[in-house]
């Protein structure tokens, strides 16, 4: 076995090193664009469930007027980033924000839509 000069055999493991630490760094940043990922697609379920309820809750008239308003209110907010949320999520910056916003403000404005819903239907409304 020949002997490899020293400084052969330190720049070897310096470049293992680099290879492993970048590694490392790219397992970092898929960890945490999968964390993003999972906490937006978690607020895009509620919402979904949100206006699934909201839907449902539609039994007058007064009420499907209601629910087309609050599909429009959603839709004239929604940011262009929601159709293609992947650069935002890899870069974790102002758009996922944007996201982020717009969807919790979106689950909140439903909410808000289907507690007036319930209060204009309540048994209290009709006495």
């Amino acid at each position: 076995m020949e002997p490899h000069p020293l400084d052969e055999s330190i720049a070897a493991t310096l470049r293992e090193v680099d290879e492993l630490a970048s590694r490392d760094r790219a397992g970092q940043a898929y960890a945490e664009v999968q964390a993003r990922m999972g906490y937006l697609h978690t607020l895009l379920q509620c919402l979904e469930r949100e206006l699934a309820g909201l839907r449902q809750d539609v039994v007058s008239a007064s009420a499907e007027t209601l629910w087309r308003q609050t599909v429009d209110d959603v839709r004239a907010k929604e940011p262009d980033c929601l159709r293609a949320p992947a650069a935002a999520l890899m870069a974790g910056n102002l758009d996922l924000l944007r996201l982020v916003e717009y969807t919790s403000a979106s689950i909140a404005l439903v909410q808000e839509r289907r507690s007036v819903l319930r209060r204009m239907h309540s048994p209290e409304s009709e006495t």
